[in-house]
């Protein structure tokens, strides 16, 4: 077991995962050091607002995040068998559903903006620059999705890389030219725009504007398969996006401002735990749901190397914010958020279980098996209900989010370790 681990570490995993690696290390350097300039350049009140808005970004994103996951495992499944065919009708499908959904999504939210507006204590204009977040955001999981199914992580970074490097560079002008969380709004609108138009270009051989206008085409895709999938993505994808942003929406409501602004910059770096390691999902989500159509029976390998990569990276990344808070907040947000040092440490560690417990998940949503949605469901309405029972301060806070991602990776591990030892089960009996 020993060697083929090395094996896979030395010429397969590796190999790809450092393009990722050096990606994703680019845009989460980027995206943090938006987070760090907005930190700086905006009062915390303010900075709580960006950061509210961002997180409602990521809430109102899951139907593109499902879609992403989507293309990648079918697309990676298609490629594996060089079924092209199947790859152009599937994008013709998912990229007019996309457009559609949008329409719905877009008008939908502006009837919502007055209640949303009251609840989050922010002025409306920010929102109705907002929406144009939302068309964006669809048709570019869309071609995300087909790049990381495609193994095209080069192409895939470089599109990640336009989105976080325009919104930090239009951030600073909009906000140094005095239009504050408007800007810092418009500035995500624009670099969606051309990050867009990227992901749109690299896809170009696989759109044929035939099928996406409808013409009638041999059906080829398992569309109840498909569709069976898309509803566990979007119920994964809506549960695990509430369970790691909700924290900074109701911090937002139930904060006062400064302290809402001081929780989302705690927020911000304990979250650096899972983003350092957030490549690695990246690269095995594709390779798990290929090995699982080979049936190479490699699927459980990729998921130990996943665990060692994410708990030592991110395990370090914990220790040395655990060690170090006083220092870490001065250097990356200044003396003025000195306040959230005492809870850097517990955030950390809550990030780490919260990381480990990603790992496990993304395996099960490659596998297509349902069995952690319920437990998964039942961690994310215990945390949401534990902040609005607890949420006086910051410390009841973090206390929440550290017992419920806890929970999450206990969980997320028994589901594991019952189904193996089920396999296990059922061999002996065969024999």
């Amino acid at each position: 077991m020993g060697e083929k681990i090395l094996k896979i570490l030395r010429h397969n995993f590796v190999k790809t995962g450092s393009v990722v690696l050096i990606g994703s290390f680019l845009v989460n350097f980027l995206n943090y050091l938006f987070n760090l300039t907005m930190g700086r350049m905006l009062s915390p009140e303010k900075f709580g607002e960006v950061a509210a808005l961002m997180g409602l970004a990521v809430i109102v994103s899951v139907p593109s995040a499902a879609i992403m996951k989507i293309m990648a495992r079918y697309v990676a499944a298609f490629h594996a068998k060089n079924e092209k065919e199947k790859i152009k009708q599937l994008l013709s499908a998912i990229m007019r559903w996309s457009i559609f959904l949008s329409l719905i999504l877009v008008l939908a939210f502006l009837v919502l903006i007055p209640l949303i507006s009251s609840y989050l204590h922010i002025e409306r204009l920010p929102f109705y620059i907002f929406v144009l977040i939302l068309p964006l955001a669809l048709v570019f999981s869309v071609s995300q999705g087909m790049l990381q199914g495609l193994l095209k992580f080069v192409p895939f970074s470089i599109a990640n890389i336009i989105a976080s490097a325009a919104k930090l560079l239009l951030a600073i002008i909009f906000v140094l030219s005095g239009y504050s969380v408007s800007g810092v709004v418009a500035a995500f609108v624009i670099a969606g725009f051309l990050s867009t138009a990227y992901g749109l270009r690299k896809i170009k051989p696989f759109l044929e504007m035939k099928k996406l206008l409808g013409e009638k085409v041999e059906n080829l895709l398992k569309r109840k398969e498909i569709s069976n999938y898309a509803g566990i993505m979007f119920w994964t994808t809506l549960i695990m996006i509430f369970f790691t942003n909700i924290d900074v929406i109701l911090a937002k409501h139930y904060l006062v401002p400064d302290l809402a602004g001081k929780y989302a910059a705690l927020s911000v770096l304990g979250k650096i735990v899972i983003f350092c390691s957030g490549s690695f999902f990246t690269i095995i989500f594709p390779k798990v749901s290929t090995a699982q159509v080979n049936g190479d029976g490699r699927e459980k390998l990729f998921l130990k190397i996943s665990l060692l990569l994410v708990g030592s990276t991110s395990g370090a990344v914990a220790i040395v914010f655990s060690l170090f808070p006083e220092l870490i907040v001065k250097i990356f947000f200044g003396s003025a958020y000195l306040a959230i040092a005492p809870y850097l440490g517990l955030f950390s560690l809550a990030m780490l279980f919260g990381v480990l417990g990603q790992a496990f998940l993304n395996y099960y949503m490659a596998l297509n098996t349902k069995s952690y949605l319920y437990p998964m469901t039942f961690v994310t309405i215990f945390q949401i209900v534990a902040i609005a029972l607890f949420h006086s301060d910051i410390q009841q806070i973090v206390n929440c989010i550290l017992l419920s991602n806890f929970i999450y990776f206990v969980i997320m591990a028994m589901t594991y370790l019952m189904k193996k030892t089920t396999v296990l089960q059922k061999e002996k009996l065969s024999i």
